[in-house]
């Protein structure tokens, strides 16, 4: 059996992450107040082979009112789960977000020089250089992932696509705050095979 634990299993994606349970892979929510114990070692009663990092504060505009909370929760919070990872000894999937900044070019590719503008964005960037840093001084095998517009079923409505589809459904018109910005958009679906295939565990 492999277990692998998942941070913010709670959330959009880590509810549709868990029902990727099957009979090889059992996954077990990790919250990130449990890794505040010493002993990170006894947080399960089974070893854990790899981790999801999901875990985040993550609505942009609350990042600039509250900038403490995003990084307490997204640099600090990251550095507990390398600890546990390098405790466990277990691979590690890193969720990040749109680190770019303003884009210099389009369509953005990995070369993209690295401007986060946001409180929210430089915190998930600090979060992968911590993910870098393990990786270098520990041995910590880790994948960083960085989506961004995701949606499906169950997102929050403060989010573009689920407003869309409740006003379609539930109202006259749909009325948007701006026409101008464009977007790709990655279903939830195919995020989580995305997920799923950073793992060497993967079954699929």
């Amino acid at each position: 059996m492999i277990n692998i634990a998942v941070t913010g299993a709670s959330g959009f994606v880590g509810k549709h992450l868990m029902e990727r349970c099957t009979n090889e892979i059992t996954f077990h929510p990790l919250s990130l107040n449990q890794l505040i114990e010493k002993n990170k070692s006894k947080l399960f009663d089974v070893s854990i082979d790899h981790v999801f990092h999901l875990a985040a504060k993550t609505y942009v505009p609350d990042s600039w009112i509250n900038p403490h909370e995003f990084y307490q929760v997204n640099v600090m919070g990251t550095q507990r789960v390398l600890d546990f990872c390098n405790i466990q000894k277990c691979s590690l999937t890193y969720v990040s977000s749109y680190v770019y900044g303003v884009p210099q070019y389009l369509p953005i590719d990995e070369l993209h020089a690295l401007v986060p503008n946001t409180p929210y964005n430089h915190s998930k960037f600090m979060g992968e250089e911590l993910c870098r840093f393990y990786h270098s001084a520990f041995n910590v095998d880790t994948a960083i992932i960085r989506p961004f517009n995701l949606y499906g079923p169950n997102q929050n409505t403060i989010f573009l696509i689920p407003t869309i589809v409740q006003q379609a459904l539930l109202e006259n018109k749909i009325s948007l705050q701006s026409l101008t910005p464009k977007r790709d958009y990655l279903f939830i679906e195919d995020f989580i095979d995305l997920l799923m295939a950073t793992s060497k565990f993967n079954t699929m």
